[in-house]
């Protein structure tokens, strides 16, 4: 059950669509939404040093400025999002703050929500980049990243290999798949300690109206399996998967190999820690 969807958005095409997914979900589920833009603080290009001479007047008053015009900018852009949810029977609501985005999502979430971003904007460095995974690691809660334009979800696929992100990930897939009515597949792949049958067979214990198919990770990647089971001509899996440190998937999402890899499986992809 997510009780609410805390969207990250900072104007990108990507956050937009990360919206779109957090009022599909809301409306599957019944979960409230909000949305947060953050103005955060610009750095000062150099050092002032007053025996230079250098009058900081302006560079602070443009500042100034800049900060007022991004406000403007964020209260119709998140009107307009407001506007839309409740068209469609959501309930938005929207808030603008001054800090880092990071910090501020981590601080909004519970533990029983989901916050959402988009791939790319604040959120792109070299694969998904250290500003993601200090959110991923952080929030209280699952993180769903979105790398493509919005399709329908028509079902749930958990990767599972019976690591304690793991468990978390697919009680957190069967409770949406359940609460939404999509079916939910899983992907069982062999774990620090299970084989790929032993992780087929716990996943069964803990999603047992789950289809479970057993297989190796290497296939899972390797041959397109994943995408496969994510994409589909009339819609999208939502993929759920444990965010664990020292694994190929968590290799795939934070090394170099995140942009292609998401953009190839192009599904929404929800990690939970």
């Amino acid at each position: 059950m997510i009780g609410r969807i805390i969207v990250g958005y900072d104007g990108s095409e990507l956050a937009r669509e990360a919206f779109n997914y957090a009022l599909t979900l809301a409306q599957a589920t019944g979960a409230g939404v909000e949305v947060i833009h953050a103005i955060e603080p610009i750095p000062p290009a150099v050092i002032i040093d007053p025996a230079m001479g250098f009058d900081a007047g302006p560079a602070m008053v443009s500042m100034h400025e800049a900060s007022a015009e991004e406000r403007r900018w964020a209260t119709d852009a998140l009107a307009e999002l407001q506007r839309e949810g409740e068209a469609q029977g959501v309930a938005i609501t929207t808030r603008i703050e001054f800090g880092r985005l990071v910090p501020l999502l981590c601080d909004t979430a519970g533990a029983g929500d989901l916050v959402a971003v988009g791939h790319k904007g604040r959120f792109h460095s070299g694969g998904i980049g250290s500003t993601t995974r200090s959110l991923v690691e952080h929030a209280p809660c699952p993180v769903l990243i979105v790398s493509a334009p919005t399709r329908p979800i028509i079902r749930v696929v958990t990767i599972f290999n019976g690591a304690a992100p793991a468990k978390k990930a697919i009680a957190f897939a069967d409770a949406v798949a359940k609460e939404a009515g999509w079916p939910h597949a899983v992907l069982a792949v062999e774990g620090p300690s299970l084989s790929k049958e032993e992780s087929a067979e716990r996943a069964a214990e803990l999603a047992p109206d789950a289809s479970v198919s057993p297989m190796c990770e290497k296939e899972l990647h390797d041959h397109g399996v994943l995408s496969e089971h994510a994409v589909a001509t009339d819609g999208f899996a939502l993929v759920v998967m444990g965010a664990y440190a020292k694994s190929r998937l968590q290799d795939l999402l934070f090394g170099g190999a995140t942009s292609k890899y998401l953009k190839d499986v192009a599904a929404p992809v929800a990690l939970v820690h």
